[in-house]
């Protein structure tokens, strides 16, 4: 493919851009994960310190909601994560750059076919979950034990 000097301007400010808003992304994934842990447990220590009434019952499953809605947002940015990354790639397949063995150079051609997160962030979030709603049951069993 013919560029003119304009055109690969163009993709150049492009591919920095996104791989800018793909180094956010990431930065955006490990926050909620670390908030989501650290509002569970400030969620947490709030109810262990508050004396039992009935209405708080409702509020023992805040922490598994939030946990809910960060994992939601956890996986939306994984496939935006997705996305940029594949078109990262059709703009590295432009500029057709080779490296010795054959291959075209590019960070996208070189992870192509890697997992963009692994499963221990899917293991994370179950954990989260399942373990905020255990809490919930456990301290509303130990309310009328």
């Amino acid at each position: 493919m013919n560029l003119s000097d304009t055109q690969k301007e163009f993709l150049i400010s492009e591919y920095n851009s996104l791989r800018e808003e793909l180094l956010l992304d990431i930065q955006q994934i490990t926050e909620t994960e670390k908030y989501g842990l650290i509002l569970s447990g400030a969620i947490w220590a709030w109810l262990l310190t508050q004396p039992w009434i009935p209405s708080l019952t409702i509020a023992l499953l805040l922490p598994a909601l939030i946990t809910k809605f960060m994992q939601f947002k956890r996986k939306r940015l994984a496939k935006a994560i997705g996305e940029l990354a594949q078109y990262i790639y059709k703009i590295e397949e432009v500029f057709h750059i080779k490296e010795t063995s054959g291959s075209l150079l590019g960070w996208e051609h070189r992870k192509q076919g890697e997992p963009i997160f692994r499963n221990w962030s899917k293991a994370y979030w179950n954990l989260l979950f399942w373990g905020n709603i255990l809490l919930a049951i456990a301290y509303l069993v130990a309310q009328f034990i």
